[in-house]
C-alpha cells in the first residue's frame, strides 16, 4: 500500500513540476513607419508567476547584454505574452491590450537572439542560437 501511495505522489509531482513552461512563439517584424509595433510573443503553458523572471536580448551575437523585467506581468495561466516596441500601434494593429509590456529593446530586424530567464537565470526558451548572428541563418 505505501508503494501505491509512493507512486501516486511522484506522479502529481512530475505533473505539476513539469506542467508549466514559457515558450516564445514569435518574433513579429513591423511594416509600419520607424518599425512601430514589433513584438515578441510568448506563451504561458500552465500557470506561471513571472516575478523575477526575464527576457533577454542578444544583438548581433555579441551576447545577452540587454534585459526586459517580466514582473510586471505577475502571474499567468495559459494565454499569451506581447513584448512590443510600441504599444498604441501594436494595440491598432492587433487589437491585443491584455499581458503587454511596451520595451524599446524589441527592436530587432529578425537577426537578434531573445531567451526568457526565470528568477534563479536558468535559460527557460531561447529565440535564436548563442552567441551567433542571425543575420541570413533560418531563424532570421
Amino acid at each position: 500500500m505505501k508503494k501505491t501511495y509512493f507512486s501516486i505522489l511522484i506522479a502529481l509531482v512530475s505533473m505539476t513540476t513539469f506542467a508549466q513552461q514559457a515558450l516564445i512563439t514569435g518574433y513579429v517584424d513591423s511594416p509600419c513607419s520607424g518599425a512601430a509595433g514589433r513584438v515578441l510573443e510568448i506563451y504561458a503553458d500552465g500557470t506561471i508567476d513571472f516575478t523575477g523572471w526575464n527576457i533577454q536580448r542578444q544583438a548581433n551575437g555579441g551576447g545577452y547584454t540587454t534585459t526586459i523585467d517580466l514582473s510586471s506581468l505577475g502571474t499567468i495561466t495559459d494565454d499569451f505574452i506581447y513584448i512590443t516596441n510600441d504599444q498604441t500601434t501594436f494595440e491598432a494593429e492587433f487589437g491585443v491590450q491584455t499581458n503587454l509590456i511596451e520595451n524599446s529593446v524589441i527592436s530587432s530586424n529578425g537577426d537578434d537572439a531573445f531567451q526568457i530567464i526565470d528568477q534563479n537565470t536558468t535559460v527557460i526558451d531561447r529565440f535564436g542560437v548563442d552567441m551567433q548572428d542571425g543575420s541570413g541563418e533560418a531563424w532570421e
